[in-house]
């Protein structure tokens, strides 16, 4: 009966352990849609009017594009300068 009691308490701690745990993931991937949608909409209703058309996603992709040729041209002159 006591085996059978513990087991139970050891179930239940652990699944709420797990269901605690979960709470800190879904919020890191609640914040990161919100973050994507809010950047995607604002940058998109900025490009939008040019090309007449809506891409999911080509708010972000505009926004983080350039930086990754400014790193990239960085590199590639640094490299040739040292």
């Amino acid at each position: 009966m006591k085996k059978k009691n513990n087991f139970l308490e050891h179930l239940k701690r652990n699944i709420l352990r797990g269901l605690l745990s979960l709470i800190p993931i879904l919020l890191v991937f609640k914040v990161a849609e919100l973050t994507y949608i809010a950047i995607d909409k604002n940058v998109m209703s900025l490009i939008e009017p040019l090309i007449k058309i809506e891409i999911p996603g080509l708010g972000l992709l505009v926004l983080v594009q350039p930086e990754q040729v400014y790193c990239f041209l960085v590199c590639f002159f640094s490299y040739k300068i040292l």
